[in-house]
Order: C-alpha cells, then structure tokens, then sequence
C-alpha cells in the first residue's frame, strides 16, 4: 500500500525512509500548525507514532487537541528561555510567527487580510523535554517551521542531554525562495550535527551518534518510495465515489427502464382487452335477442320510473 504523504513538500517520505526500521517512534513538531494539512507527523501519527505539538495558534491547537489525542499538545512558544510574548496571529494561514519583523512584512502583503496577536508563554525546548519526555525515550526526529523564529528555538535546547536523531528546520525566510540558515546552522554544526540533506524549503541533520542515516539522505523523494500526495488520494476517492455513484444511477436507470417496460406491456393489454369487451357489447347489441327485448326494456324502464317518483 502507497505511503500517503501530508507534508507540503514530502519531509515525511525523506522521514520515513531514513527511519523505517522505526515501528512506533516519537517527534517534536515545533509550529505544529494544522494536524492534518501541510503536516509532516499526520502519516506517521496514522501508523502509530506519537510525539509533542507545540503550536501557540489557538485554532491550530484546538484542531490538534480534537485529532491528535495520543500526542502532547502545548499551546505554547518554543524559544531561548521562560518568557511571555505577543504571537502575531494571520488566520487561517501557517504565518503566525513571535518574529515582529517578520510579522510586519505579512501585514503589509496583498493575501494578507487580517492580523491579531495574542500573549504567548514561552518555553525553551531543554524545558519542554525535561516535563515531557521520558527518561529513556529517543527523540527520532525534531522539525522547526516558526516564520523567522528559528534560531531562538535551537538556543533552547540542552544539546548535551536533548540528543534528537534528526533535525530538520525551515531553511527560508517566510513566503520567499531565499535562504536564511546561516542564521542559525552554526548551532547545530558546533553542537556535532552534520548536514545531509535540502529540498529547497528545509535542511535536515543528523546528530553524530546516528551518522549511519546520513545515507538514507542521499537522493530526494522517488518512485522506490512508494508514496502518494494525500491531496491527489483523496481526489482519487471522491473520483472513485463519484463514479460508484453514476454506476448506481445507471443500474436503477436500468431498473426503471424494466419497470416501465412491464407497464407498458400491462398498458397494451388492458388496451386489448378493452377493445375485446368492446367488440363483444357490439356483437350483442346487433344480435337479434337484444333487438328482441327492446319492448320490454321500455316497458320495464318506465315501470321503474313510475315507482321512483312514487
């Protein structure tokens, strides 16, 4: 069976590949977004994976709380340290983002038609793993997508006790084909991860101590991967429904059809027969015993009409 990918540009199958001797494995998705589209966790999610949502966005959150309820879900911000900050808010899009310059620029684009903030807790991820992850569990894989927010996430983690095997992070600035690592890539690249892989919108590293990933990264997503964009699945099935439903229409067509078949084949013969009686009340009324009995049809008629009156 095809593995059905959510991501927007197919960092689960790259996921999947590089972790597949995984059954159940565990995640951090920070800037979670929506639990369904654009997801990089739903596809393992569905196979029996569980891990951390952290998504301050109150109708992102609310969405995973209702789906995703064998995961941890956190309305909060991941960043440097403990703090409270305004999240500027553009519903409806995956843009909320803590970065005020950032937030500026989208506030000023024409597909942008309105922005809120609300206040935020903040917590560095060292924390997050401290109250959330198991003493023994590994974390396979961390992705970071927060709208120009990046290096303030990666600041707060612990890289001596937070060991993800695989991190990937959003590699450009938000809405545009412009690379922003160096921002922060030299943290990851000082604290023993190596880089191994981009797809034009991600880079991903694997930590020193699971270096033998590294050659799962070696080409981007193909046919050997046996997967299917979920968006053209579920087009396949309502195509799939649709087409159920017009051979459903064409067999009760074809009922119909029989049925009107046998009223017609009832219609010609209620005609035939009533043509029948027809003849056979002419045959009588020109036989010579109807003409006989004329006088006494009258006689009778007028007898009855005698006593009618009376």
């Amino acid at each position: 069976m095809p593995f059905l990918s959510f991501a927007q540009n197919l960092e689960d199958v790259v996921l999947r590949r590089a972790l597949k001797d995984i059954a159940v494995g565990f995640y951090i998705d920070v800037g979670a977004c929506s639990p369904d589209q654009d997801s990089v966790t739903r596809s393992l999610y569905d196979s029996g994976w569980s891990g951390i949502n952290i998504e301050p966005n109150p109708e992102y959150y609310s969405q995973l709380v209702d789906k995703r309820d064998r995961d941890i879900n956190l309305q909060i911000a991941a960043g440097q340290e403990s703090d409270r900050l305004e999240l500027n808010i553009f519903s409806g899009t995956g843009l909320s983002t803590l970065n005020k310059k950032v937030a500026r620029k989208h506030s000023e684009a024409d597909y942008i038609d309105h922005m809120d903030s609300v206040s935020v807790d903040v917590l560095p991820l060292s924390e997050v793993w401290n109250l959330h992850v198991a003493e023994n569990q590994d974390v396979h894989f961390l992705k970071v997508d927060v709208e120009g927010f990046e290096a303030e996430v990666l600041k707060g983690l612990d890289w001596k006790k937070n060991r993800p095997w695989i991190i990937l992070v959003e590699a450009t600035k938000p809405m545009v084909q412009e690379f922003n690592y160096s921002e922060w890539e030299f943290y990851l690249i000082e604290n023993d991860y190596v880089f191994v892989y981009e797809d034009g919108l991600n880079r991903f590293y694997v930590s020193k101590e699971k270096i033998e990933l590294s050659e799962t990264f070696r080409f981007p997503p193909c046919v050997f991967d046996n997967y299917v964009l979920a968006s053209y699945d579920a087009e396949a099935k309502r195509a799939r429904k649709a087409l159920q439903n017009l051979d459903n229409c064409k067999t009760q067509s074809q009922e119909n059809l029989k049925k009107i078949c046998l009223l017609e084949n009832e219609k010609r013969h209620l005609i035939l027969e009533t043509q029948k009686l027809r003849d056979e009340l002419t045959s009588i009324q020109q036989s010579r015993i109807w003409k006989m009995t004329t006088p006494l049809r009258f006689v009778l008629g007028k007898v009855i009409a005698k006593y009618s009156r009376s």
